[in-house]
């Protein structure tokens, strides 16, 4: 059993209990488990995307849960999200622990567990939603681009496996296999058999396999049907996109006792060449394949490690590997399970099993299996690598370090340099969450010359943004600015209209945030464009609204309008409403601004009554502050004030939107010295509310202050 002890609180993990000085605070179980894993993680940074994963996994509805848990977690905390002190909202990019005494305490003897696993997601997020602005104001920054790859970056671990060697390699795509045999029982030769095919080359001196989702995510970008069989058009373009020397797809036919593996390859030269294997068992044949096109493309006839010699654990094997791929980690679980079982020797599906327990958060199940695997695995073994890096993030924050410390240093040895990049960056996300940036900047470095000496140019711009925003968090603008350009050089030669768009929207950010309105609307329109090109409605929501938002700080009403509504069609679309709250109250501002009844009406009531299901108050307050702001812009300020008596009261103390309208009435009531004070008190204690608007109020307080004297 573990106990975490902070300030005057105490939580029993095991039983899911909350205490303070003794006397027990009620928690729902989901806000349990969400507490849990946040004290968990407490070291670093966590999406909302992943607390969904993890916390909710396929038991999820919509983001109404997340806020309902957070906020009952606060309330328990007695703290607020303008003035946290255990947790702080990232906007657009999540939740962080920031309270630093955090003790944990170990007993032997628990009471029976309460159930805290989560169950798998129902697919893999590959999509970036933004989180929430509570003042409406948009952040620096927002995540790095869609296609990261979770498998490489900081908090991922890698599921596809590069073949180690001292020297730049050609680079291998396998595609998802082509299953023609008719038999919808066959459907995990798709990805499973294809990525046990694609780990064979583990091991090849002059081969590189291209990771699994890298390879899927240029697919979808191409619009390449997952499963089709590869045409050399299709092949020549998956070529470009991924910077492929060797593209290769493989079609399956027969069945019953005799199975046909037709695999048509494109060559580094572009020339094709259709090869034809037959047996009776289909992942034996996969398998005898595999080795004879790592002979035939390399000349490497050395056996593999991705298959077992019992059939019946490759045909197992591969159900689990189609359904980790799909992204149903706890379906995934029992297969692998079964291959352990079966074959205790077959250490991948050993460490496919720790994996999924990490990702379902069965962290001590995971742990104890991942020790028990190193007991078991070679000390120059590639599998050792990506244990380490399990057990990296399963350890404590103090014991995390010389794990991927180990890793780099093995993956050095065997010169795996997809594994050398993955230490790195696990490195220099540990050092920059302790602060450590000179430690940070050389493994950011090292990174990227490693990326830049492989040719891998996904990596090499996901770096780069990684870069840029290390360069931000530390003020130093121009560097960051400098690595973003190169980012998006990259994504543009790629052609990922996703990744463009997303870089154009975190340029528009920053140019809005220092007051550069005409490049910030040039970035903005640039993303609502690519963003329209990749039919990404995420990417274009947030471009709109930042438009938008940036048209309102310029007081340019019939222009912020038009993005606005735009932005508010596009959320309906998406079907979530916590979206369409957030464009709800971006057109409520507006018409306070105007001033325009009939818009804040409109969108005014409908924010509200999101807010109330949602269990949001904090945007509750924003929208019935926009009322009050609408009766001060009509010059009515005892109506006003009766907004500002109805958000005291939902408040409970301390609001920026309290002193901020109390400025207002002051001013209005010719008390300039006291409106000046407010206001400047806002700006100093919740920086993050501020915005251009705010700032001419301040001036203008300031300067009717000075007349007034």
């Amino acid at each position: 059993m573990t106990i975490y002890a902070f300030a005057s609180f105490r939580f029993d993990s095991t039983r899911g209990s909350l205490s303070q000085a003794g006397n027990e605070l009620k928690l729902r179980p989901q806000t349990a488990r969400f507490l849990h894993f946040v004290l968990k993680n407490r070291i670093r940074l966590i999406s909302k995307e992943e607390l969904v994963a993890q916390v909710w996994g396929e038991d999820f509805v919509n983001d109404q849960a997340v806020f309902q848990c957070v906020n009952q977690l606060r309330k328990a905390l007695g703290e607020s999200a303008q003035e946290p002190r255990f947790l702080r909202t990232i906007p657009r990019k999540g939740y962080r622990w920031i309270f630093d005494g955090v003790t944990e305490e170990s007993e032997d003897k628990s009471p029976a567990p309460v159930e805290v696993d989560k169950p798998a997601p129902q697919g893999p997020v590959v999509a970036r939603h933004p989180q929430p602005a509570v003042a409406k104001r948009r952040g620096r920054l927002v995540a790095l681009g869609v296609v990261l790859l979770s498998a490489l970056i900081y908090v991922g671990l890698r599921l596809g496996r590069n073949a180690p060697s001292a020297t730049p390699r050609a680079r291998v795509a396998f595609l998802p296999f082509n299953n023609a045999t008719g038999d919808s029982q066959l459907q995990w030769v798709e990805l499973g058999l294809m990525d046990m095919v694609s780990q064979s080359f583990t091991g090849t001196g002059d081969l590189a396999p291209i990771p699994t989702q890298r390879v899927l995510k240029a697919m979808k970008d191409g619009g390449i049907q997952r499963g089709a069989a590869l045409t050399q058009e299709s092949a020549l373009q998956l070529r470009s996109q991924l910077g492929a020397d060797w593209v290769i797809g493989i079609t399956v036919r027969g069945g019953g006792e005799t199975f046909i593996l037709e695999c048509f390859s494109l060559d580094p030269k572009g020339k094709t060449q259709d090869r034809r294997y037959s047996g009776s068992v289909l992942t034996q044949l996969a398998g005898t394949m595999a080795t004879k096109l790592k002979q035939e493309l390399s000349g490497d006839a050395t056996p593999t490690q991705a298959f077992s010699s019992d059939p019946f654990v490759n045909q197992t094997y591969a159900h689990g590997l189609q359904l980790l791929y799909d992204g149903f980690e706890k379906k995934a679980i029992p297969y692998f399970e079964i291959c352990l079982q079966k074959d205790p020797l077959f250490l991948w599906g050993g460490y496919r099993l720790a994996f999924c327990q990490f990702q379902i958060g069965q962290l001590e199940q995971a742990r104890i299996l991942a020790e028990s695997l190193m007991a078991r695995v070679a000390p120059k073994e590639s599998v050792r690598g990506d244990l380490l890096t399990l057990m990296g993030f399963l350890a404590d924050e103090k014991d995390a370090e010389p794990f991927h410390r180990e890793a780099l240093t093995l993956w050095r040895e065997l010169g795996d340099q997809e594994g050398q990049s993955v230490a790195l960056l696990n490195l220099a996300g540990h050092y920059s969450e302790h602060d450590q940036f000179q430690q940070a900047s050389e493994m950011y470095k090292e990174a990227l010359v490693l990326a830049q000496e492989t040719g891998d140019e996904h990596t090499r711009a996901s770096v780069y943004g990684m870069m840029a925003q290390f360069f931000f968090d530390k003020n130093e603008v121009a560097k960051g600015l400098s690595y973003m350009d190169q980012e998006l050089a990259i994504w543009t030669k790629l052609e990922s209209k996703e990744n463009m768009a997303y870089v154009h929207i975190n340029l528009g950010d920053h140019y809005a945030y220092t007051g550069n309105p005409e490049l910030a609307r040039d970035h903005l329109n640039k993303a609502v464009t690519y963003s329209k090109q990749a039919g990404y409605i995420p990417s274009e929501v947030m471009a709109l609204n930042g438009l938008g938002e940036l048209e309102i700080e310029l007081e340019q009403w019939p222009q912020a309008r038009i993005p606005l509504t735009r932005c508010l069609d596009l959320t309906l679309t998406l079907g979530n409403p916590y979206e369409e709250m957030e464009a709800r109250l971006s057109l409520a501002k507006l018409g306070s601004l105007m001033p325009d009844e009939a818009l804040l009406k409109e969108h005014g009531e409908r924010s509200i009554a999101l807010a109330q299901q949602l269990v949001e108050p904090e945007h509750e307050i924003y929208a019935w502050s926009f009322y009050g702001d609408f009766w001060f812009n009509m010059g009515d300020a005892q109506k006003a004030v009766t907004y500002l008596d109805k958000i005291r009261e939902m408040a409970e103390g301390d609001h920026p939107m309290v002193f901020l309208m109390q400025a207002r009435a002051f001013f209005v009531e010719g008390d300039f010295t006291r409106a000046y004070e407010k206001q400047n008190e806002v700006k100093q204690r919740w920086p993050g509310v501020w915005d251009g608007l705010e700032e001419r109020r301040l001036q203008a307080y300031k300067k009717a202050q000075k007349n007034n004297d």
